[in-house]
């Protein structure tokens, strides 16, 4: 059954970078029940009124639809380009347009198409005549990856640059790209058939053959890149311990906390963090919707904040709730009681 799931409150505001000042309103958009029937209807406060009643329920519609933003949306956008004067609601979208520019963000979806013959490859590329920021993807199975001509020269300077690096964190390995045969489809494009594969030990194979948590490393080693060399980057990693070699994400995550430029923010089961990581950079999850991220709090120089996180878990001591769990013994008879169900 599909669920009606909308975007139904959206505000942006802006303040002038001065001691004392408050935020004030650009836009607040609103999805709100028109009557006792629940037909949906949208509602703009803006500093000044710029669009029809109309207009605001044509982008409503088009936003419920596609379930996502009005006020993020291109043709919101494109109306407000088009009024004269409403020079600072302008300048906020472009710094806004700026900011997402250089936000990468690395889910469970992106490490999920590692385990399933794919391993997309996220870089931000730029010479004299091209630019690419992005994913790209590898297809790792018997048969390769069908390349457009003209991305042939982006894939080999990525490889090229990811070599720079990968060796030092994995040792003894390479990446190589070899480009088989072309095939040109219906709309005359030209296609190279592209494999690509890990050397090791003077060994040459492909690189599904690799460890999953490997390939991981591969593909997120561009955002990593980023992330330390450019001031303005912001990468969001889900998971990042999934795979990963408990040591070396510890020494990793230690690199990047002391001298990356820009900001890694990242979620990890891995107590290996909470000894490489200062307190002050960590959030803990707890079981409070409400209050979903806390600090703990009276934490020492000479606390060890993994000790002192399992303890506030065995017997409190926290803000909130940190783990909602069963007692070892009832964790034991319920794994009986499931056993009484399997045949001999």
């Amino acid at each position: 059954m599909e669920q009606n799931v909308y975007l139904a409150h959206e505000i942006i505001s802006y303040k002038e970078f001065r001691p004392r000042t408050q935020f004030k309103r650009l836009f607040e958009f609103t999805i709100l029940e028109r009557d006792e029937s629940g037909e949906l209807e949208g509602s703009l406060k803006s500093r000044s009124k710029f669009i029809s009643k109309d207009a605001i329920e044509v982008l409503a519609d088009a936003a419920l639809r596609a379930k996502s933003s009005v006020l993020f949306s291109q043709e919101f956008k494109n109306r407000l380009e088009k009024q004269e004067g409403k020079e600072i609601e302008k300048k906020a979208y472009q710094i806004l347009e700026e900011f997402c520019s250089h936000i990468r963000i690395y889910t469970q979806r992106y490490a999920n198409l590692t385990g399933m013959g794919a391993m997309p490859i996220n870089i931000n590329y730029k010479n004299e005549n091209h630019a690419f920021q992005g994913g790209l993807p590898a297809i790792l199975n018997k048969g390769g990856t069908p390349i457009p001509q003209e991305l042939l020269t982006v894939y080999e300077d990525t490889i090229r640059y990811m070599n720079e690096i990968i060796p030092v964190i994995i040792p003894d390995l390479t990446l190589k790209m070899t480009v088989g045969d072309s095939t040109i489809d219906s709309q005359e494009n030209q296609y190279y058939n592209v494999n690509f594969l890990a050397q090791r030990n003077g060994k040459t194979f492909s690189l599904i053959h690799e460890s999953e948590g490997i390939r991981k490393i591969i593909s997120m080693i561009g955002f990593l890149i980023e992330v330390f060399n450019k001031p303005g980057i912001i990468a969001f990693i889900d998971e990042i311990d999934s795979g990963i070699f408990e040591y070396l994400l510890g020494e990793l995550m230690e690199i990047f906390s002391n001298d990356a430029s820009g900001q890694l923010v990242f979620t990890s089961h891995n107590l290996r963090i909470l000894e490489m990581l200062p307190t002050r950079k960590i959030r803990f999850s707890t079981t409070n919707r409400e209050n979903r991220y806390i600090t703990l709090k009276g934490v020492k120089m000479t606390n060890n904040l993994r000790d002192l996180y399992l303890r506030s878990i065995q017997i409190g001591g926290a803000d909130e709730e940190l783990y909602k769990g069963q007692s070892q013994s009832k964790m034991r008879r319920a794994l009986r009681k499931a056993g009484k169900y399997i045949g001999e």
